[in-house]
């Protein structure tokens, strides 16, 4: 049976978490652990119950491809969404928009501002996932994508 989506929950993520990151780092390939010593606001973790099943960071987004650096949203505080990763057993229920939005809803919180933020989409396959959250192309086959504020899930 599947979860409720109100069962799960996205929180910063501390060093108390390091060998649960640690172990999504090796089925991922990314390197969010990394992120745990410096800026918990920045890696988020989404938890059923005790258990984290995904995650994903938000960072400022400086030293961006072009297409983000020149867009006109873009400024010193917009943000980049990165390191997106979702355990398979979870994918396909809405699990990862939770994640996603939830993340990006915190960071503006404890930023105080909406700002945009930015994603380089890895696979083309997931560009229509990160739409249905409310971002944008920036440029057709380029793989860089914008959310507006306004955007975020219908204007959240």
């Amino acid at each position: 049976m599947r979860e409720s989506i109100d069962t799960l929950c996205t929180r910063a993520l501390t060093e108390d978490y390091a060998e649960a990151v640690f172990m999504l780092d090796e089925k991922s390939g990314f390197c969010v652990s990394q992120w745990l010593d410096d800026n918990t606001d920045y890696a988020w973790g989404f938890f059923k119950e005790n258990l984290l099943v995904g995650y994903c960071t938000t960072s400022y987004a400086d030293d961006c491809p072009l297409p983000i650096e020149n867009h006109p949203s873009h400024t010193n505080d917009s943000l980049l969404l990165s390191d997106v990763f979702i355990l398979p057993e979870y994918r396909h229920h809405g699990y990862g928009s939770k994640m996603v939005t939830d993340a990006i809803l915190k960071r503006w919180e404890s930023d105080r501002a909406q700002n945009a933020v930015y994603l380089t989409v890895m696979y083309d396959d997931l560009v229509s996932f990160y739409q249905k959250i409310g971002f944008q192309v920036i440029l057709p086959y380029e793989g860089d994508i914008v959310l507006q504020p306004e955007n975020i899930l219908g204007g959240k």
